[in-house]
């Protein structure tokens, strides 16, 4: 008899498919698809742990699959590989997913994409490796070959060697690319630049499953208050320190505190960099590239909601998002406008297309966070470690250089610029802000922070990985408006 399928595993195989293929952000299916509209709230839950943390842990999964049974990617078409992926991701990171239903289901959603040829090589697959799992929770110990590290301190031990060995001489990269899912090559560069230990705990970081991290609404919500509200919403699940709390995991959609603006979700590197523009009450901000809004809303809550801060984004559809993010928490002072043609940016004079209330002159401070690789939020969008290239990153440098320098022109003399990226990579980071001051000579880099991603027992150890920097115009040049 045919296993039944659950909802959750169609709508994670949905969002897996589309993502292997390059067609679209996991994130997004798991809003979009079709099987996303009927879903409960626990399968839309399930389908979006299968679904991140079996990208997450791709590469570790195949270098598993490969020592435990007849398995080649190469050899098997995207779906069966990404149905393969979840499958093996429930074994070994789900304990509490039982086995023979991780396995029963994952070989039902086979049959139906690839017939019983299909279903008869993943059931095939699948029970191998749960055959060589002796214990899905041990306690984790670095180096082992025999385990597969699922959380802080505890792994998935296997009966054979399915991690490579440490080398002799102490070189770790091989090791952990395989435990991490990195290539040896990307491993080692970032033991290069960052040193061993931060180095190794940004890796395990970028596969470990995010903190959900919400920030305090200064405007309605005295920090007591805020623990209070999310002690109500999320009981002990929840560190809090009366600023910021910190959640294992989940949605925070339907709680009341979120719904009644006592909070929004941020992690703390990008609340940061907002807050590194220390925007005042009645000042002009440009807020470039502004969705979903997070951002706009520290800048309007250091405010105090008054002045204006005009947020820009290329769509309307992205646009809306920003409009309902401010509109939950309360927030007035924000002007809404739609990004020009990148394209267009250089013989612009302005980055957005201007309203009837449009006033001309410069703005006192700008936030540009632009679009990058995402190579420092990697757990969150677990998608970006494959999508990375060469030109990629070619390409979204030039179009860095070009909101950063459009930003730049109309900021008032003695103004001030906060560009950050979600982003490790030096020529989205520190290089570009290097190459800009060194042709605007009418701008200073005051300072720079690059944040590695970071875990750790506690929920709140976690931060994602990011860069900012804080610029000014000198004021001894005059506006070029």
């Amino acid at each position: 008899m045919t296993a039944a399928i659950s909802p959750a595993r169609r709508l994670a195989h949905a969002a897996l498919s589309a993502a292997y293929r390059g067609a679209l952000r996991i994130a997004d299916v798991l809003v979009r698809a079709p099987e996303a509209a009927s879903a409960e709230p626990r399968d839309a839950a399930l389908a979006r742990q299968i679904a991140l943390g079996t990208a997450r842990h791709r590469g570790t999964i195949d270098h598993v699959l490969s020592r435990t049974a007849r398995y080649d990617a190469r050899r098997v078409n995207t779906p069966l590989r990404a149905l393969l992926h979840a499958g093996a991701f429930q074994l070994i990171y789900l304990d509490r997913v039982p086995i023979h239903s991780a396995i029963d289901e994952t070989v039902a959603v086979a049959k139906t994409i690839g017939g019983a040829r299909a279903a008869g090589m993943v059931n095939a697959i699948l029970r191998r490796l749960a055959a060589a799992i002796i214990s899905r929770r041990t306690r984790w110990r670095r180096g082992d070959e025999r385990q597969i590290r699922v959380n802080w301190d505890e792994a998935c031990a296997l009966a054979m060697p399915v991690l490579p060995p440490l080398a002799s001489d102490g070189d770790a990269a091989e090791y952990l690319a395989a435990a991490t899912g990195e290539t040896p090559q990307r491993v080692r560069t970032l033991l290069r630049r960052h040193g061993a230990a931060a180095g190794e705990n940004s890796l395990w970081a970028q596969q470990a499953q995010p903190a959900l991290v919400l920030q305090r609404n200064p405007l309605c919500c005295s920090p007591d208050e805020f623990r209070t509200s999310v002690a109500c919403d999320f009981g002990q699940e929840a560190v809090c320190d009366g600023q910021t709390a910190w959640l294992p995991d989940g949605l925070v959609g339907s709680a009341s505190g979120f719904r009644a603006g006592h909070y929004h979700v941020q992690d703390c590197t990008a609340h940061h960099a907002a807050r590194m523009l220390a925007a005042t009450p009645g000042e002009r901000v440009l807020d470039l590239c502004a969705a979903p809004g997070g951002k706009t809303i520290v800048l309007a809550q250091d405010m105090h909601d008054a002045g204006t801060i005009v947020a820009v984004d290329v769509s309307d559809q992205r646009l809306a998002r920003v409009a309902e993010n401010l509109s939950r928490v309360g927030i007035s002072s924000v002007s809404l406008r739609r990004g020009i043609d990148p394209g267009t940016l250089e013989s612009s004079p302005l980055p957005f297309h201007p309203a009837d209330d449009a006033r001309a002159e410069p703005f006192d401070a700008a936030l540009v966070d632009v679009p990058c690789s995402n190579s420092g939020v990697i757990a969150r969008r677990p998608e970006s470690r494959w999508r990375l290239s060469p030109g990629k990153l070619q390409s979204l440098t030039e179009l860095q250089a070009r909101l950063l320098a459009a930003a730049a022109r109309i900021v008032r003399p003695g103004g001030r610029l906060v560009y950050s990226t979600c982003s490790l990579e030096p020529a989205e980071n520190e290089s570009r802000v290097a190459q800009f001051v060194a042709h605007a000579t009418d701008w200073r880099r005051v300072r720079e922070k690059t944040m590695l991603p970071h875990w750790g027992p506690s929920p709140a150890d976690w931060r994602d990985g990011g860069y900012a920097a804080l610029l000014e115009r000198r004021a001894a040049h005059s506006s070029s408006l």
